[in-house]
């Protein structure tokens, strides 16, 4: 009798340490605005992040206007039950600041995770103190971009382990340089990028500490060839890990979170 219990005993906590290592990260995506294929990119980033971590991306896709106000930012606790919330918007028009305080607040409840993508950087910049709160939650600043052209990305933090694997020195196959005039006091910068033609660059993948909560950034990502591009999928897989605490420092996922 005793040896069948020992036996149960051990088999339950084989499969209580089964269960921690394979739990599934459960992202919230939220897409949509203005000037961009957010039909074909929710696809990408859905499928390109399942496809390399052990998640599950839930798609919240509306809106083509940038003055729109999507619907999910109005339902109370709308993040809850996510361990991320992955931002690829663009409401640059959105000018009502209690409705973008309140994205703010519900971003950085229970020190979440966030992922700003391209737009994101754009969205809620014409408001006042939502804008000021919203820019302090993400981390960096930006109103403008440059031209339609290909970017070369440098690697300013190989050691981090969200660059590991990253090239020295990527060019994307298109893109939008984002220029950012202000960032705060806890932003680190991972990667510049600049126009083959120019040697000024602007910060185009970083991360952010906001209250309790991580947050990863990549102002790149205006095409579909260069959101889908290898380069860009594993270096966004090993962003959302880190701002859930899931990557080593060897940039490789927690045990039963990679694939």
């Amino acid at each position: 009798m005793k040896s069948i219990l020992a036996l149960l005993l051990v088999f339950g906590l084989s499969f209580n340490a089964l269960a921690e290592d394979e739990k599934t990260l459960k992202i919230i995506h939220v897409a949509g605005g203005c000037c961009h294929d957010y039909k074909t990119q929710k696809t990408i980033l859905k499928e390109g992040l399942e496809k390399r971590i052990n998640c599950k991306v839930d798609l919240f896709v509306e809106g083509k206007a940038k003055n729109h106000k999507h619907s999910l930012f109005m339902k109370k606790d709308w993040s809850k039950g996510y361990d991320l919330i992955l931002y690829n918007i663009c409401f640059g028009g959105v000018t009502d600041d209690a409705f973008i305080k309140n994205v703010v607040a519900e971003t950085a409840k229970d020190g979440k995770g966030a992922v700003f993508l391209h737009c994101s950087l754009h969205t809620f910049r014409n408001a006042k103190e939502g804008t000021t709160a919203y820019r302090a939650l993400m981390g960096l600043s930006s109103k403008n971009h440059g031209k339609k052209s290909p970017i070369l990305v440098e690697n300013k933090k190989e050691n981090h382990p969200i660059m590991k694997g990253f090239p020295k020195l990527w060019q994307t196959p298109n893109g939008e340089l984002y220029n950012i005039f202000a960032k705060g006091d806890k932003v680190e910068v991972l990667a510049d990028g600049h126009y083959p033609d120019s040697e000024k660059t602007n910060a185009c993948i970083w991360t952010n500490i906001y209250k309790e909560s991580k947050i990863f950034g990549m102002s790149l990502g205006h095409h579909n060839e260069t959101m889908a591009a290898k380069e860009y999928q594993d270096v966004l897989s090993r962003g959302v890990l880190w701002t859930v605490g899931k990557l080593q420092d060897d940039g490789k996922p927690v045990k039963g979170y990679g694939k």
